[in-house]
């Protein structure tokens, strides 16, 4: 199952378009689609890239499945990586720019966490409540 097959519950627009090249076509005309439309008052919009996993679902998961040549692949095929190459290459991305930009990220991730963790956990009684809905709430 995609994110996308759940997305009509939201009433906004949605499209999913492979995500192993975030520089192909396909993604950028169907990106430039999804803000127009956005720009035009459609209201929400989902955009999901899939791309390969090539790491471990959690720290417990030793990837029995999987063979050390397949992940191998994945990690080649990269997309975020392949990315900052490109970006390299063309001149946009320049010494420490991606240094500073993972570092961001790592601080935006890790304030999440600590927001996370300060919180209070959900009553038992809760916790399968909106994991599903019959209806979106209005």
């Amino acid at each position: 199952m995609h994110i996308f097959d759940r997305a009509t519950r939201f009433h906004g627009g949605h499209a999913i378009v492979g995500g192993g090249s975030p520089l192909s076509l396909a993604v950028a005309v169907t990106a430039r689609r999804a803000v127009a439309r956005i720009g035009d008052g459609g209201g929400l919009h989902l955009l999901e890239c899939p791309s390969h996993r090539f790491r471990a679902h959690s720290m417990f998961d030793a990837q029995f499945y999987r063979t050390k040549e397949g992940v191998a692949a994945c990690r080649e095929r990269d997309p975020i990586a392949r990315l900052k190459r490109w970006l390299e290459r063309a001149g946009h991305l320049h010494g420490d720019d991606a240094v500073a930009i993972e570092a961001d990220a790592a601080a935006e991730v890790e304030d999440a966490v600590g927001f996370a963790e300060a919180g209070t956990l959900e009553p038992v009684a809760e916790l399968e409540r909106f994991v599903t809905m019959d209806e979106v709430p209005s």
